[in-house]
């Protein structure tokens, strides 16, 4: 049973729809012939509906929008009229229309269907309602667009990460609120809607699965944030647009930061031993021959200030100035050896922090097998297999991280005292994909199948307290992820373990030079 007020002027016309919407069992609780009566009866009948005279005193549509403006109610016309006044009526979005005289069954059924069609609004707007406060309270910043792109709603949060209101935002294509930047100088910027739209092909990424970019925010600057997205679609599969979420992980890039910092200072500690015994090794010999020289320079500089020298004695000196020139020259290599332990040392201490760019695989490999020698030296051979391999983009300091690392584990998961019995191979190659893979094989105790599965989670560890951090492969594992690139293990308990580090090429390998999978 619904409460229905009627404002119709004819008397006659009013009191004979209010029995007829009685004899249907709903309510008139009172009946208005003015649009100032109509409102003043508004608060204290609190109509379900309205059924509203079109012609009432000339102003039958403003009283509609007023009704509906105020209130909330739905409105049904009764007309008599013009077309012209149908139209005008009409256009204020009635609930409905029965034309005078009203047909049998007509008033029934224009009744239940407004009074329908009013709840099925009403339960959309508290849905509408619902979801727009969830949108505003969630953590994340959350930005809706249209079929077409442009942006339709703006949550508090990427208000604050993007720097535009929500009010600027509006009707904005969604490249002018969200504008993400290139990874690199001179690389284009990534679509954050491709595919979504279904525009520019295939998804970049499915539905819902996060992405970091590089959000250049009109009020933070730049701002690395996760971004996930997916399309909004209707029951009939129609696109209606997309919805993306995103938030900040500048802190979590801060700690990864730190933790890949930790990681470099504890894999500098395994070294210290290892470097310092590198560089003693040329030092001593290269101050041994300085001093040689500063001897053998004072001597002749006495014999020159002495007689005039003889045949015999102009052959001595020319011999022992040929040894001067050779203890000088290897001075010199020694120091050129002692330079370059420091310059990986620098290198390899930088970390991330060095310009990304095209990096020379292979010398990032040869760097971390010097960088590991001693270590090396004393529980394995090492066996190079270093094809010519394109460079791949990032940062060298990173990618040294990565591979010392590896060949740091392969050489500790080998028993010192019997080199000789075991072996360290270290291999580069272009898969069948194009990607370049750098291999790190040991011939030592293997792992578990149980271990293989936690190897890259944070301080995980199978080595003995004041070994090993635990970082090591998870550090790595995001290095290479942030570059594109996976890595991947095969392990075989007392048969040994084998790494593998894929990276994209900086430019494509045609397939005829790829080189086979191993």
């Amino acid at each position: 049973m619904a409460t229905i007020l009627v404002v119709e002027e004819e008397q006659e016309v009013a009191r004979a729809l209010a029995e007829a919407l009685c004899a249907l069992g709903h309510r008139v609780p009172q009946l208005a012939r003015s649009a100032d009566e109509a409102l003043r009866h508004l608060d204290a009948v609190r109509p379900d509906l309205v059924l509203l005279d079109e012609r009432l005193e000339g102003a039958g549509a403003a009283t509609g929008a007023a009704l509906q403006g105020r209130a909330g109610v739905p409105v049904v016309y009764l007309g008599a009229g013009s077309a012209e006044s149908a139209a005008v009526s009409r256009s204020t979005t009635p609930h409905g229309y029965l034309q005078l005289p009203i047909r049998p069954g007509a008033l029934a059924a224009t009744v239940e269907l407004a009074l329908q069609r009013h709840a099925l609004e009403a339960r959309l707007r508290e849905r509408e309602a619902w979801l727009t406060t969830t949108l505003h309270a969630i953590g994340e910043g959350v930005v809706v667009v249209d079929a077409a792109g442009r942006v339709a709603l703006v949550n508090a949060v990427a208000e604050q990460l993007t720097g535009f209101t929500e009010a600027e935002a509006l009707g904005q294509p969604l490249s002018a609120v969200l504008r993400v930047l290139p990874e690199r100088p001179g690389a284009s910027a990534p679509c954050p809607l491709q595919g979504v739209l279904e525009v520019g092909g295939e998804p970049a990424r499915a539905p819902g699965e996060a992405t970091t970019l590089l959000l250049g925010s009109r009020s933070r600057g730049e701002l690395p944030v996760d971004l996930s997205t997916g399309p909004i679609r209707d029951d009939e599969g129609r696109l209606l647009g997309a919805v993306l979420v995103f938030r900040d992980v500048s802190a979590r890039r801060r700690m990864q930061e730190q933790l890949a910092l930790n990681e470099r200072l504890a894999a500098l500690g395994t070294l210290a031993a290892g470097v310092a015994h590198e560089i003693n090794n040329p030092l001593a010999f290269t101050l041994s021959n300085v001093h040689y020289a500063a001897e053998e320079l004072e001597a002749v500089d006495a014999l020159l200030a002495g007689p005039a020298l003889d045949a015999r004695q102009l052959s001595e000196l020319r011999a022992r100035m040929g040894e001067l020139r050779e203890a000088l020259r290897e001075a010199a290599d020694g120091g050129a050896r002692v330079k370059h332990i420091v310059a990986d040392l620098r290198d390899f201490a930088r970390g991330g922090r060095d310009r990304a760019g095209a990096v020379d695989v292979v010398a990032v490999v040869e760097r971390a097998l010097r960088m590991a020698g001693k270590t090396l030296a004393a529980r394995a051979r090492v066996e190079r297999s270093l094809l010519p391999v394109p460079a791949v983009e990032g940062s060298a300091g990173g990618l040294s991280q990565v591979l010392l690392n590896l060949v740091l584990n392969a050489a500790q998961a080998i028993p010192e005292g019997a080199p000789e019995r075991h072996c360290v191979r270290v291999g580069t190659r272009v898969d069948a994909q194009g990607r370049v893979v750098v291999s790190v094989r040991d011939s030592g105790s293997g792992m578990s199948p149980e271990v293989q599965r936690r190897i890259f989670d944070p301080f995980f560890t199978t080595k003995p307290p004041g070994v090993g951090t635990g970082l090591g492969l998870s550090v790595s594992h995001g290095i290479v992820t942030a570059l594109g690139g996976s890595i991947s293990v095969w392990s075989e308990p007392g048969v040994g373990t084998e790494f593998r580090v894929a990276l994209p090429a900086v430019q494509p390998v045609p397939r005829a030079a790829q080189s086979l999978p191993r």
